[in-house]
């Protein structure tokens, strides 16, 4: 994704996350594969975006085939991983408000 889209996208629902504490602040300005990093060690939101969190993680594995809601991890932040994420917020958030 090119400076351009990803200041008029970074915005999106799918591109928003909180963090724990000061992390949010510290890792802003980091490149994406290094924001991986952080998400390790944050919030169960942030680290389903991590590749190895789905490693031997039957309880993640049993969530998803329960609730139906299509996580996925994010090794690299695209326009197509934007799009999937906004749609997975907005189906986590049609549940938690039962719309």
């Amino acid at each position: 994704m090119d400076e351009a889209s990803f200041e008029n996208e970074r915005n999106r629902l799918g591109g928003l996350l909180l963090l724990k504490g000061p992390d949010n602040q510290s890792s802003g300005k980091e490149p994406y594969y290094k924001k991986l990093q952080t998400y390790t060690g944050s919030t169960y939101l942030a680290q389903t975006l991590v590749p190895d969190f789905y490693k031997a993680n039957c309880a993640m594995g049993d969530f998803i085939g329960s609730s139906g809601l299509q996580f996925a991890p994010a090794p690299q932040f695209t326009r197509e991983t934007l799009e999937q994420r906004s749609e997975l917020l907005y189906a986590i958030t049609r549940k938690i408000w039962a719309i």
